[in-house]
């Protein structure tokens, strides 16, 4: 029993935490190694599934009878057709509402977006593209309206020193120079 008294409780310590180390470790590769034979099982049941499924395909396609087989070729391509009328209406009623955009002064790429949109009904799109063509049209008209406004007078016009007598001397092309040139001036000569 001597003996005993002589172990030294930290040792016994330090063997259990070793032992509680180990066994986590333990647990998990046994749980990887679980999880590992779980997925080898699943897929070989998916594979098992999936070859069973292509077989009853395969017996249900030599089964149908021809009349049945035609039906089903039938639906196919008046599925098809609907669908390429659908696409060919659609076509003609954007290509119509885009030529009528147009016709308004929208651009090329505003008109087709603008009436694709209102085909699919979609307002807020047609709206949006609406105010960006107005906001186009305002600056457009507003830069016309500024080219087409006369230059403003140079100079001042009461500096301009000529009399009646000499503004009646000038030939009419003269006149309409100095007209242009100093329309204030013009004014005070002229009546």
């Amino acid at each position: 029993m001597d003996e005993n008294k002589n172990i030294n409780p930290d040792t016994e310590n330090t063997d259990q935490s070793t032992e509680q180390q180990k066994q986590p470790e333990i647990d998990i590769q046994a749980a990887l190694a679980q999880s590992i034979a779980d997925g080898k099982r699943f897929k070989a049941a998916f594979d098992k599934a999936s070859s069973e499924l292509a077989d009853l395909k395969k017996k249900y396609n030599a089964k149908l009878s021809e009349d049945e087989k035609a039906s089903i070729e039938k639906a196919e391509k008046e599925a098809e057709y609907k669908a390429y009328v659908e696409g060919l209406e659609k076509f003609k009623a954007v290509t119509e509402s885009a030529a009528r955009f147009r016709q308004l002064g929208y651009s090329e790429e505003q008109a087709r977006k603008a009436a694709e949109a209102q085909y699919g009904g979609d307002t807020d799109e047609v709206l949006r593209i609406q105010m960006e063509y107005q906001v186009a049209l305002e600056k457009r008209i507003k830069a016309e309206l500024m080219k087409s406004m006369p230059a403003p007078a140079s100079g001042n016009d009461d500096e301009v020193q000529m009399t009646k007598e000499q503004f009646k001397k000038l030939s009419y092309t003269e006149q309409v120079k100095f007209k242009n040139e100093h329309p204030t001036a013009y004014d005070r000569l002229a009546h």
